[in-house]
């Protein structure tokens, strides 16, 4: 690299920004001067499929470190001359600079959890998943109830990552608990084409869905005295179901619709099988109501 003698980029004592887009030109005040302050690490991408995907990681772990680092995006499609001179062979690709030199770097997308113990390393220390702690606060406050704290803090994680699907899925929800179903069909509509089949977003919008299929609250009762006169009556104990998942009962809501599959595995064109299904996106893989509740649906349908 021929790096212009240009001034430093800042004084002695001002706040670097923690990203900060490089130029070859720019080289020695982006990243040589700061580096004898603070550890550089230059990200050398382009725009391709292996770093479209690898990009907001590394930003988002640059800015849980904060002031301890400083990340310099260099574009080699702009500039190529930058990965002959470096001889990479590939793109996304990191070098670490200390003291004005490099120390340290590889080549290649690496997972998140390899990413987050090569910053560590380079730092000191582990790189808090602040992400992750604030969704955690975030998800306990609507737990607890308390939705203006659990909104505030799902908007901080969305103003650091616009499309951080398990925020965008803890705002909807918050409208969901607040009783608000067109507040949370709105931001639905808004959450962006590429996240619609996540899990997260699926799982809510199951849920918004089965939020406008419930039988008002007075009709519950009435179809409990149904089913306790007549326990063949499917459609009662399938719009109970509904009404039981949607007040929160929700082992009773798949107990319900098994109970139909075992009585009736065909009824209404196997109605019962396509609801047991959305109850299990809404509830999320992983629920252990979607893993006990399929265990006994296969059961079923292979007895």
């Amino acid at each position: 690299m021929d790096p212009m003698t240009n001034p430093p980029l800042l004084a002695d004592g001002a706040d670097a920004p923690t990203i900060v887009e490089g130029s070859p030109q720019s080289f020695l005040q982006d990243v040589v001067e700061p580096s004898k302050k603070i550890p550089v690490f230059v990200y050398f991408w382009m725009p391709n499929p292996a770093c479209e995907p690898f990009t907001p990681v590394i930003e988002r772990l640059a800015r849980e470190a904060g002031a301890r680092l400083r990340l310099v995006k260099m574009n080699v499609q702009q500039h190529p001359e930058v990965a002959q001179q470096l001889q990479l062979q590939t793109v996304p690709a990191v070098m670490v600079f200390q003291n004005g030199a490099p120390v340290n770097g590889f080549m290649g997308p690496i997972p998140e959890d390899s990413l987050r113990q090569f910053f560590g390393r380079m730092l000191g220390g582990p790189v808090t998943d602040q992400t992750a702690e604030t969704l955690e606060a975030a998800n306990q406050a609507l737990k607890a109830g308390d939705i203006g704290q659990a909104q505030a803090l799902y908007s901080d994680v969305l103003g650091q990552e616009p499309e951080n699907a398990d925020a965008l899925a803890g705002i909807i929800e918050s409208f969901l608990a607040s009783g608000d179903t067109a507040g949370a069909k709105s931001y639905l509509e808004d959450v962006p084409e590429k996240l619609r089949n996540h899990s997260a977003i699926a799982g809510i919008r199951a849920r918004i869905e089965l939020a406008e299929q419930v039988a008002p609250s007075e009709e519950t009762e009435a179809l409990a005295a149904k089913l306790s006169e007549n326990p063949n009556d499917h459609a009662a104990r399938y719009e109970l179901a509904l009404a039981e998942f949607a007040s929160g009962n929700r082992e009773a809501a798949i107990e319900s619709l098994l109970e139909i599959i075992r009585r009736d595995r065909k009824w209404n064109d196997k109605a019962a099988h396509t609801q047991l299904l959305k109850f299990f996106e809404a509830l999320g893989p992983e629920d252990p109501l979607t893993v006990a509740g399929r265990r006994q649906l296969s059961s079923l349908l292979f007895s």
